[in-house]
């Protein structure tokens, strides 16, 4: 991408962006665009001035068009994968969000069930033996 930017860096800096050429068909423009792109400096140098010069800008307005179309698509295409990395890194953090949601919501559900069993005096001494405080602390931690 770096290397496109510097062509048409180069292109804009020779003036293309100022030249007018709405009154010429764009079909006048591809052909002698075409035209150019196959011959080579000496060949050129034979046509006259104002035919080299015609050809010359109708090749570089169309260098212009197709690399800002090539910038376009790589900026796009650069766009679009780093959307699909973010969204891909959130979806994982999302997934691994609601595991320890729910195995919060779990355990603090079977904290619950002991603490209402009432089969001893002190309820959180039951509680304690079945599951340990810490675990109790991680999952309200857990728990959105």
């Amino acid at each position: 991408m770096a290397d496109y930017l510097d062509r048409y860096q180069e292109i804009i800096s020779l003036g293309v962006s100022g030249f007018d050429l709405c009154g010429v068909p764009p079909a006048v423009i591809d052909h002698l665009a075409q035209l150019t792109r196959r011959y080579d400096v000496q060949a050129l140098k034979r046509f006259p001035s104002e035919t080299r010069t015609a050809m010359l800008v109708c090749f570089l307005t169309e260098a212009h068009k197709s690399l800002l179309d090539h910038l376009i698509a790589m900026h796009e295409q650069y766009i679009t994968g780093l959307f699909r990395r973010s969204r891909h890194a959130f979806d994982e953090r999302h997934r691994e969000f609601r595991k320890r949601a729910r195995r919060g919501i779990e355990t603090v559900l079977s904290a619950m069930e002991i603490l209402l069993e009432r089969r001893t005096d002190d309820p959180l001494i039951a509680l304690y033996r079945r599951i340990e405080e810490s675990t109790l602390r991680a999952a309200l931690d857990d728990l959105p």
